[in-house]
Parts: C-alpha cells; structure tokens; sequence
C-alpha cells in the first residue's frame, strides 16, 4: 500500500499478542521487533501492514504508558481499565471532574490562579457558573428548550477537593481513570455471621430448587425455623448459638442460587437445557455435500392411505371406512447450501427407509422433479463426509451406521431433547408447518388449542404419493429459491450453483461402493446359466468357474435398485461384477423393470381372453382326438395281453411294487392323423412308404425285438 502510516510503539507500551505481553525493543523499516515480557530471550518482529491489520483484530492490544513510573503507580491503587467498561453514572463524574482539573491547570499554566485558597476564590466562584452553564448545554444539546423543563445541575468543588483531584491526576501520569469515584467501595464488608451459619443456611435453601416448586418466602420461614430448632439443641449443649439472619436476607440468598441449577431441579433438566441452550454463529462449511444433517418431522396433516381418487366427492359414511394416518417426512439437508438433498415420506420411522433417503442424498433427482413437473432441475446431490442426526432408534442402528461407514463417511447423533443443535431441519419443518400445510387439507395444527373443534380425519383427502408431490414441488421450486437468512440472504439454489462452481463437490460412491452401502442383500443359488434375480439372468466368467468348483451352492448379491444391469456377487473372499444377460439395461430401476414385466403379464392375459374361443375350440378337438385313439387302442399291435403282462413283470419289475407305465414310442403326430384319415403306429418323424390299411401287420423292424403278436413267438 502506497503512502501507509507507520504506527509507533513506544517501550513503556504494553501488547497484549499471541496470548502473552511483549514490549516495543525497536523500530526500523521492516516493522516493530516486539521482545516478550515473561521471557526476554524471546522476540518477534511483526511488519508494519501486518501491524495495521492487528489493530483491527480482537487479539491484539496495546496499552499506551503501562510500563511508566505513574502509570504504575497508579495501578498500586486502582485498576487499569476504559472508561466506557463502567456505569454511566461514574462516566458522567469522570467527565465532571476532568473538565474542573482541566480548567484549573490552564489557568494555573496562565499565572491567574495559585494553590491556595484566597488566589483561588474568583476561579472556584467562576467554575461553579461554567458547570452550570455544561449542564443547561448537555440537558438540551440536541433538544429543544421549552418552559418548565427540570435541568439536574452539579455544582464544582470546594478549594480542597479541586485541588486533591489536581494532586491525582498529575501523581497518575494524567490518566483520567485516576478520578473515578471510590466511595462505591465504602461500608463494611465484613461478613456479619459465622461460616457455620452460611454452611447451615445453603442447606436449607436448597429446598427452593426442589420439583414441589416452593415459594422463596415460603423457604425463608422454614430456614428460620430451623435455625431457632438447631439453636435449641445447641444452647441445651452449651454450643454457641447460629446467627438468625431475617427473611428478606434469606430471600437474597436464595436469589443468588445458580438460575440453570434451580430450573433443572423445579422444572426438568429438558427445559433448563431449552431454555439456557447458548447459541453461536454455528459450524461453517465450505464445500457443499461436506456436511450432511438429517431429521424426521411427523406432519401436521393427515393423509388417505388408500388412493380414492375423488375423496372428497365421496359420500361420508364410504370415506370414514378408508384408513388415515399421519405419516414421517424424512429430510437431508446440505449445511453449506441449506438445499435439500433428499425427501421421502413414510408411514414410520425404520431403518431402511432412512438408508433409502440417504441414498438419495447422493444422486441427481432430475427424473424425479421432471415426473412431479418441476420449473427447476433438482441436481443437487452428491457425495458426502459427515451425516449427523438425532438420537432416534432409526438412525442408532447397525443398518444405518453400517451403510453410513461402507460410503467411508462419518455419522454424529447429537444429544438428545437438544432441537437447537439441529437448528437448519428445524427451521426447514418450521416453514413446512406454517407456510405449506395451511395450504392442504387434513391439517392437524400444533396441539389441541389451535386445532379447536375441527377433526382432521374428516378433512383428509390427500394419499401418500400426492403428498410427496407437493413437497418435492414445494422445495425444488419455491424453498430452493427464496433467500435463507443461514446463508446470507441467497437463495440455496443459486448458493449450490455459486459453490459447486467456485470449489465442487465430493463425487457420488462408484459403483461398488454404493451397493455396498445402499444395496439390497439378496442369497440366491448358482448354477451353470449363474444366477436369476427379477426374471434377469446375471453371469461372468469368475461365476462360472466358481460353479465348477462348488456346484449348486448358495451365493452373497448386493443389488442396485437404481441400475440392475449389473450385480455385485461374492465369489468366494472377493466381491465381482455379474452382468445381465439382457442388453440395454444400465440406469433402468428396479421398479421400472418390473412395471415394464407387469405392463408385459397384463398384455399377455388381455391376449389371451381375446385368443379364448380359438383356445376352446382346439381343446375340444384334442379331447375328441384323444377318445377316437382310446376307442381303438385294442386294435394296435401295442395291445395288452395277459401272457405280455406276466413277462414284463418279470423281466422288468422283479416284484417290486408297479408303478404306471407309459408308452415308450414317440406320440404321434395329429396333422398326420388328419391327413391319413385313420390312426397308425408309425413315429411321426420318419414318413410311411406306402399306403398300408391299419390292421396291417407292422415290419418287424419297425417294432423291439422281444415284440410278439399275441404272446408268441
């Protein structure tokens, strides 16, 4: 900087830098070499930018004139602090005084006035009509005079005390804090009783912090009362008796109790806790998607939870009979944008819904906000380092902890009862209750008192799924676009836009990463084909081998809901890469695969009803085909005989117990009956030679060896 002073210290000056007191050694164009006062071997030099810069910091301090002879001397009787630390009252005294000493010591350097009381008289009459005249100019200094106004009017001293504020102030090296008033540390401070009645005394007062909530008047009276009991037993044993203070005075000691004390032991620790929470400026974030803060808010609402389309044109005795409920809104919020990165409702707080909308946090919910039909993208979103929440059962558990490690982040649950400590979802549910739920039906309100006489339940029109719509088009389009106060009056939307830009964000957990964390843990048995999930064959060569070597045994999956064109299978201490045997799969969800297989099912049996009639007919004439070949089973030479029966028992069935038996030929085929006009028992895979009438005998080669025409030979 161009034309900069440099600032001097001098060395009876005083630094307060760096936690300790350092003194000016010396000065040259570098800077200030500073030496400090608890250790003189030790220096420092600081250059004169940075020194104009420390001026302005709460860290550094300089004493003008600490170290001088008066300077210390004054301090011998007095304290070294600013004008501005005591009451207005003694300021206004100071300011008096010194304009008196002030005056004298001009008219003193002028010849006009000596140190004794006869040269003295004309100033001392003279300076009592300047105060008068100070005091009518501050009362109306920047008011206007008007008839009856009361001006307070401070006259000035007498000789001797003129001049002991002169001596004063000349004896502390002129340091204005030499006149303040002492007379505030007069009277006796000694303590008027002894130390076994204060100990008896802060016992007994004890019972004012007590949850029965005593009146202090009420402890006051007790405390006497014991003291002239314990005064009793002790005069009976020749002791020397307690002090009796009175009531007001046991009143005042009751008053000194610590507030935060009294109020957890009269009204609950929770609400001391609320009601001495100390707030700050809270934690800064720098990098969004760095800190994550994740609650649950059960609605002010109440919702169907039965899609009924037009619940409120339905006729009341059929609305009362479809299920209501109030239901968790489940919120992630990033604490550098306040934008929210994830947004699920549910029926209750579990585990797995709240990995779920973890999981969301970490993806870009365009497709979402277009499927509501959102103005704005909702992109944000990412990966994330820390993810803090309450002390709910649904974020202390192993699932949730477990999924909050493998994305190698870091979870903090703050205390209990301590809402304060979670103040950006607070505030979030805030806005939900006052600005959002006036405007749906099946409002709850906040307690009885507001709610009056209306029954929510009769008002519920609302399902699980608008209601998500409503919020999802609440936050993308209108609370990601208003100006948040947390983050300097911009909207979190164009904060996101402004970091994301400036520093980035964290990357979103790859692939593995993330269905080892938020993935579905399936069991399913390998074969030689691999695996089958959804209807979806998955596959890859380290999963073939490993079926060679342990055949038809169970395998570990972790299943992406979000992409299902690959699995991740564990293959004996190493976790791989199964792909769908289906092309074109990568991005398509879980739930889209199966309304696409739903959609498929349902066009396959409108199909069929329509194909039912042709169905029918070609049944009934395959029974009918089927009864004209039983009809004539006794004329083919597959006939059962009674001596064939006998030989096939014991050649074949040792007297083992009989089971059915079918026949071993191919059957054969109808569109050959039909052409042939009559059955045969010719296979329908090699073509007769010739035409041949039924009762034909078959050529020996067409029939087994051990075949016979009535049981012989």
């Amino acid at each position: 900087m161009k034309n900069a002073p440099i600032f001097r210290i001098y060395p009876h000056d005083k630094v307060d830098y760096l936690g300790s007191n350092w003194r000016a050694f010396t000065h040259g164009s570098e800077g200030v070499v500073l030496r400090s006062v608890e250790d003189p071997e030790i220096f420092d030099t600081i250059p004169h930018e940075k020194l104009r810069r420390l001026l302005k910091a709460p860290h550094f301090k300089i004493w003008p004139g600490h170290y001088s002879q008066k300077s210390a001397r004054f301090r011998a009787v007095g304290t070294e602090e600013l004008i501005t630390n005591l009451p207005p009252w003694q300021q206004e005294t100071i300011r008096h005084r010194l304009f008196c000493v002030q005056r004298w010591l001009t008219e003193e350097d002028a010849g006009n006035v000596k140190r004794t009381p006869l040269c003295s008289a004309a100033f001392i009459t003279a300076l009592d009509v300047e105060m008068m005249k100070r005091c009518i100019g501050n009362k109306f200094q920047h008011k206007k005079r008007q008839t009856g106004q009361k001006v307070e009017i401070t006259f000035g001293p007498s000789f001797d005390t003129l001049i002991r504020w002169v001596r004063k102030y000349e004896k502390s090296g002129c340091d204005p804090m030499s006149l303040k008033d002492g007379r505030c540390n007069s009277g006796n401070w000694n303590r008027k009783f002894c130390d076994e009645t204060y100990a008896f005394i802060d016992d007994q007062i004890l019972a004012y912090a007590s949850p029965d909530r005593p009146y202090a008047n009420a402890v006051a009276l007790e405390t006497q009362w014991a003291i002239d009991d314990l005064n009793e037993i002790r005069a009976e044993a020749g002791e020397n008796l307690l002090g009796r203070p009175c009531s007001r005075q046991i009143e005042r000691y009751i008053s000194d109790l610590p507030p935060f004390f009294v109020t957890c032991e009269r009204e609950g620790i929770d609400r001391g806790r609320s009601q001495f929470m100390s707030s700050s400026a809270g934690l800064e974030t720098l990098i969004p998607c760095e800190r994550f803060e994740m609650d649950g808010w059960k609605g002010d609402f109440m919702i169907l939870l039965r899609d009924s389309g037009i619940a409120s044109k339905l006729p009341p005795e059929i609305l009362k009979k479809i299920p209501r409920k109030r239901v968790w809104v489940y919120v992630v919020i990033d604490h550098a944008t306040r934008c929210v990165v994830g947004l699920r409702v549910v029926m209750s707080g579990k585990a797995d819904e709240t990995v779920r909308v973890l999981e969301m946090a970490t993806r870009d919910k365009t497709a979402i906000s277009d499927a509501v039909g959102t103005t704005s993208d909702w992109v944000e979103g990412g990966g994330f380092s820390m993810v803090v929440s309450d002390q709910g059962s649904e974020f202390a558990n192993d699932r949730y902890e477990t999924a909050v490690l493998a994305a190698l982040a870091a979870y903090e649950r703050n205390r209990a009862a301590a809402p304060s400590l979670r103040g950006v979802n607070e505030r979030l549910f805030g806005v939900f209750s006052t600005k959002l739920t006036p405007m749906m039906s099946g409002r709850t309100f906040g307690n009885i008192f507001e709610r009056g006489d209306v029954d929510p339940a009769s008002t519920a029109a609302l399902t699980p799924e608008q209601l998500l719509r409503i919020l999802i088009w609440y936050v993308v389009d209108i609370y990601h676009r208003t100006p948040h106060s947390g983050i300097g009056y911009t909207a979190p939307s164009v904060k996101w836009a402004e970091l994301t830009k400036e520093v980035g964000t964290t990357a979103p957990p790859d692939g593995y990463r993330m269905r080892a964390a938020f993935g579905e843990a399936l069991t399913r048995r390998v074969d030689g084909t691999g695996f089958l999930v959804n209807g979806i064959r998955y596959t890859c060569p380290k999963l073939r081998k490993f079926f060679v070597d342990h055949y038809m045994c169970d395998v570990n999956l972790r299943v992406d809901p979000y992409d299902i064109s690959w699995i991740v299978v564990q293959v004996d201490d190493a976790w791989v890469a199964a792909y769908s045997t289906i092309p074109d799969l990568e991005g398509v969800t879980s739930e889209e695969w199966s309304g696409a297989n739903l959609a498929r099912k349902r066009k396959g049996q409108e199909q069929f009803e329509r194909d039912l009639p042709a169905i029918r007919r070609a049944i009934a004439s395959i029974r009918k085909i089927n009864g004209d070949a039983a009809a004539l089973v006794g004329l083919t030479p597959k006939r059962l005989t009674a001596d064939y029966i006998n030989k096939l028992e014991e050649e074949l069935f040792s007297g083992e117990e009989v089971i059915p038996w079918s026949d071993p030929e191919p059957i054969p085929d109808v569109g050959e009956i039909f052409a042939s006009g009559t059955p045969t028992g010719q296979s329908s895979h090699e073509p007769p030679k010739s035409e041949t009438p039924a009762t034909d005998i078959p050529r020996s080669s067409d029939l087994p060896s051990n075949w016979t025409l009535e049981g012989d030979k």
